[in-house]
């Protein structure tokens, strides 16, 4: 497994990747949309899937000792990755004190917190499970999994930046940055981690099962 996380780093991912994966450091960023650091992170997945159809990364893998369950595994453990990685900047805004610049407005919808951590997670895990068992009944077709995957995506991201304006209590705080109320935050981030885990497992599934059909 890890010959093949190394294959897929070395030979998959694209190099907008890289820079896309930074773009979390948006969060530095007074008074902006944070959910649209999660539009950069969904195309990663596009970039890969592009390339790796680009370079005959199949026809490759094919020649490699590894079944097609490890395949799939491998390419959505790298998008897990570095899924996480651009949570990770969320996440230590607080910790590192880096507040970015300051500013009397206040952020456009969820702000900086562990609310934005764990829903992000959710997000991308809802991503992971529609994109990867579409795209892996014919890994040679990028577009349109990646097209359907994005509707809920983009769905999501706009209930995201929604919330913080609905009328109810529990709303309210997803608007503050900062780690207030601290037992909330890591229970939803810990509600966050537990969904992007199941579903990026049963997206894992779905694939391997898609997959294993695909006559190349």
């Amino acid at each position: 497994m890890k010959a093949l996380i190394m294959k897929e780093f070395r030979l998959v991912v694209h190099p907008a990747t890289y820079m896309l994966a930074l773009l979390g450091v948006l969060v530095l960023i007074p008074s902006w949309m944070y959910g649209a650091i999660f539009i950069y992170g969904i195309l990663v997945a596009f970039f890969n899937g592009m390339n790796a159809r680009e370079t005959h990364d199949l026809a490759y893998s094919f020649a490699l000792p590894a079944s097609r369950r490890a395949m799939v595994r491998a390419r959505v453990a790298v998008m897990a990755l570095i899924e996480a990685f651009m949570l990770a900047f969320i996440a230590l805004r607080e910790p590192l004190g880096i507040n970015g610049i300051a500013v009397e407005q206040g952020p456009v919808g969820c702000a900086a917190n562990l609310y934005l951590v764990g829903l992000g997670f959710a997000l991308f895990g809802l991503f992971n499970a529609v994109f990867y068992p579409l795209y892996y009944r014919n890994p040679l077709k990028v577009g349109a999994p990646f097209a359907l995957a994005c509707i809920p995506a983009a769905l999501a991201i706009a209930l995201l930046e929604a919330l913080p304006y609905l009328p109810w209590e529990f709303c309210a705080p997803l608007g503050v940055p900062g780690f207030h109320d601290l037992g909330a935050q890591l229970t939803v981030l810990g509600i966050g981690v537990t969904l992007f885990a199941f579903a990026t497992l049963w997206g894992i599934r779905r694939a391997s099962h898609a997959f294993a059909t695909f006559d190349a």
